[in-house]
């Protein structure tokens, strides 16, 4: 049986700005002959704030959304992008969020 990627969103960033308007129960990936994850740990500053992380069979879980609050202003990664990734309502969706965010809006 072939699964996707299984995202989830880390307890307590539910209500996170990124999230607004976007379910965030159910959050998978496509799923895919192979399974592929980027291997993000361990991220190395106390300035990162992990939104959401990602688990494939077999290997560990690793972050796959970040914050990172600089002095001189946020900056947010995501490894999530696929081309399959945007034909999930939640993904784009998160996305348009995330640049609302930045712009403080």
């Amino acid at each position: 049986m072939k699964v996707g990627t299984v995202f989830s969103v880390v307890p307590g960033m539910e209500n996170h700005p990124i999230f607004k308007g976007v379910s965030t129960d159910d959050f998978t990936g496509p799923v895919v002959t192979l399974h592929t994850l980027y291997e993000n740990r361990p991220l190395r500053s106390a300035n990162i704030q992990v939104l959401m992380t990602g688990m494939i069979p077999e290997k560990p879980v690793e972050p796959v959304f970040w914050i990172n609050n600089r002095s001189n202003g946020k900056a947010i990664y995501t490894s999530l992008g696929h081309w399959e990734d945007w034909k999930n309502v939640k993904f784009p969706g998160s996305m348009s969020n995330t640049v609302n965010f930045l712009l403080n809006k």
